[in-house]
């Protein structure tokens, strides 16, 4: 059995800005230009990542305005350089990476909830919030195609922040649906269910998470993979106990799930199953 696929709510890194800014800093040779320009930003590294919190806490990140926090373009310069030099290639500096990194559940990126962690992605790109490059809070251990795909891109709007894994937590409520397309061979789509318990601004920005991160696409190639590799089964168990057993079966593997987790692809395909007249009565009888 697959382990379940779906947005992974994490805890906050137990890690703050001073410190990490300070190893850095001081692993910096004294004839480093930069080293006294970079002193200068400690004070303000520490008062924008409370401020990030705060904000953070009250889903309102998208308050921060990115043309007042990137005019100047040698504290730009100086801040990507402390991330991309000092905290990712540097030995003082490697080990807060990896640790922010290891902090995710069962080594899934958190955003799409089914590749690999391989890197650090910037929740407020760095190029356009520089002053959030090494604040840990701002760094979410993602896979490589949920890195690429998230676009370095301003937020001016509630819905337009894709779920954020410290602070978001969408597990309470039932989003995630799939229908069978008919085909020579079924095939899923996926997409955000509007429920009367997704109020408007939540279930566009469900709708925006999905879209940046492909998702509909991803666990489509899922739940059409499992599917095939269970076809044999589920054409045998509907023969043999006819469609009301197998549809109550299926409803008691779909609560024993969500007992567990929810908003997963693997429930939403198999409520797609028993809820599709064309798979039962046609496609898994022939």
């Amino acid at each position: 059995m697959l382990r379940s696929k779906r947005m992974i709510k994490l805890e906050k890194p137990q890690l703050e800005v001073s410190e990490v800014v300070d190893v850095l800093i001081n692993s910096m040779r004294n004839s480093n230009n930069r080293k006294e320009s970079i002193k200068k930003y400690r004070n303000e590294l520490i008062e924008f990542e409370n401020k990030y919190d705060e904000l953070g806490s009250k889903q309102q990140l998208y308050i921060l305005n990115s043309n007042d926090l990137n005019k100047n373009e040698e504290k730009k310069n100086d801040l990507i350089y402390l991330y991309e030099e000092k905290l990712v290639k540097s030995k003082e500096g490697r080990k807060y990476y990896n640790q922010i990194k290891a902090n995710t559940k069962f080594d899934k990126c958190p955003y799409c909830g089914h590749e690999r962690v391989e890197t650090l992605d910037h929740y407020l790109p760095k190029s356009n919030y520089p002053i959030f490059s090494i604040t840990p809070l701002n760094l979410i251990p993602a896979c490589f195609n949920c890195n690429h795909n998230k676009l370095d891109e301003d937020i001016n709007r509630y819905d337009e922040m894709i779920i954020h894994p410290y602070y978001d937590d969408f597990s309470k409520i039932e989003w995630l649906k799939a229908e069978v397309i008919p085909n020579e061979e079924p095939s899923f789509f996926f997409s955000v269910a509007k429920t009367e318990k997704l109020i408007t601004e939540d279930y566009n920005r469900l709708v925006h998470h999905f879209e940046v991160f492909k998702l509909a696409e991803l666990y489509s190639a899922n739940a059409s993979r499992e599917f095939q590799n269970k076809k044999k089964y589920f054409k045998e168990k509907l023969l043999f106990y006819g469609n009301e057993e197998f549809i109550k079966d299926i409803k008691s593997e779909i609560e024993s799930r969500k007992e567990k987790e929810t908003n997963t692809w693997e429930i939403a395909m198999l409520e797609a199953i028993i809820n599709s007249q064309w798979l039962l009565e046609e496609y898994l009888k022939s």
